[in-house]
């Protein structure tokens, strides 16, 4: 069953990656409809030293400001329908929520909750030090499933800080995630 979805923006804003676990490797397909029109498209899998498979996908000539609804699978097992609006440039008015130093802790689920209840959010930043894995894969996959909730509707731009950069393994499963 996927799991860990998340959307992540391109520079081109009639696009949209999905990005999500499984236990194993298989296809990544990923479907989509919107009020002008739908699609599919298949995307990559791929692994590195952990013991989930990561799949993502491509959206592509999305509408602004238009709610799209999606899935992901492999085309046979699919996640549930999400939605999520793309942006819309020339929109008079933009709700951004930055944040840095997240993890896990209970300060963060409060944080994670505030993002959740925050409907109007339209992308959410967080600039480095993401689920302070250090090099506990697990602790990424909790991170993960614990900001599924806005991390399907609501795209998540990062960056790197120094727990990123894991203990013998480096930025690998930042790449990768």
């Amino acid at each position: 069953q996927p799991e860990q979805i998340h959307l992540q923006l391109t520079d081109d804003f009639t696009e949209m990656i999905v990005i999500w676990a499984t236990d194993q490797r298989g296809d990544a397909v990923v479907e989509w409809s919107s009020e002008s029109g739908s699609g599919s498209a298949n995307g990559d899998s791929y692994c590195y030293n952990h013991d989930k498979a990561f799949h993502m996908a491509k959206m592509t000539s999305l509408a602004a400001g238009e709610d799209v609804t999606y899935r992901v699978g492999d085309g046979n097992t699919w996640s549930a329908d999400y939605s999520f609006t793309p942006i819309d440039q020339n929109a008079d008015h933009f709700e951004w929520v930055a944040i840095a130093d997240h993890g896990l802790s209970s300060e963060a689920l409060d944080v994670t909750d505030a993002i959740i209840a925050d409907s109007s959010a339209q992308i959410v930043t967080i600039s480095g030090d993401i689920s302070y894995a250090d090099g506990n894969q697990d602790e990424w996959d909790e991170w993960f499933l614990t900001q599924e909730e806005s991390m399907v509707s609501i795209p998540w731009v990062t960056a790197v800080g120094n727990h990123e950069n894991e203990p013998g393994i480096g930025f690998v499963p930042y790449e990768h995630r």
